[in-house]
């Protein structure tokens, strides 16, 4: 029964959303790999919106409307969706957000480029699974806003102490750094390590760890969301 909801869920999902067009950065990640996605889609009503993704945004999915100028395609953001999957479960926080991200052509190539930038209001909605525990609504919420909380925390930590270029793999050394991962655990939770009282506490109940364990991916994603460490420029 549950796996006919799911197929049944799918159909109707695909039949809401047309892809129009896709419009990929020349802004290479990898040889086969652009640094920028934009997805642009038609509801059924018509509304153009834009989704863009990233290599570097693994859990993150950026959207909003569509406006075309003569010059550029501008997504007028307005949520970030971000999900994020361990062996056991799955977080997923939805944002509300603001700000515009221009695609335009330049002598035969695709920019990208932040024309307003991007602001991160709070938690509008949050599911959690943990095995077969469903957590939605105001117990999901809460789960998901506390797990978003201490993330932060994390990042704040690594970025007082060393930590400002983007990383390119979670878990796999790159072209751009370490496995993002390796130097997660060699900051947070190696013994020599004297953290601040906050992430302390959290270290010594073990939620550190399985914050880590759980959704290293979702931190990997927060942390190279700063507009100070992503790629785009500001024009």
């Amino acid at each position: 029964m549950k796996i006919l909801q799911i197929i049944c869920l799918c159909l109707v999902c695909s039949g809401c959303l047309t892809v129009k067009e896709v419009i990929k950065s020349d802004e290479k990640f990898s040889s086969t790999e652009s640094v920028y996605t934009l997805k642009i889609v038609s509801n059924s009503d018509g509304t153009l919106r834009g989704i863009i993704k990233s290599p570097f945004l693994i859990c993150a999915e950026i959207s909003g409307v569509i406006k075309k100028t003569e010059l550029t395609t501008d997504v007028h953001i307005d949520t970030i969706h971000y999900l994020t999957s361990w062996a056991n479960g799955w977080t997923e926080g939805i944002f509300d957000a603001t700000g515009i991200i221009s695609f335009y052509n330049e002598n035969g190539k695709n920019i990208v480029s932040i024309k307003e930038e991007i602001t991160l209001f709070d938690l509008k909605k949050g599911n959690l699974r943990y095995y077969d525990t469903m957590y939605q609504n105001e117990d999901g919420y809460k789960k998901v806003q506390d797990r978003f909380t201490r993330i932060k925390a994390i990042i704040e930590y690594l970025k007082t102490n060393g930590y400002t270029k983007p990383y390119g793999k979670v878990y796999f050394k790159s072209e751009y750094s370490n496995a993002f991962l390796y130097d997660v655990k060699k900051s947070l939770l190696a013994k020599n390590v004297k953290l601040p009282e906050n992430l302390q506490r959290l270290k010594d109940s073990g939620t550190l760890e399985k914050d880590i364990q759980e959704a290293v991916e979702l931190i990997f994603t927060l942390y190279n969301s700063d507009n100070k460490i992503i790629l785009l420029k500001n024009h």
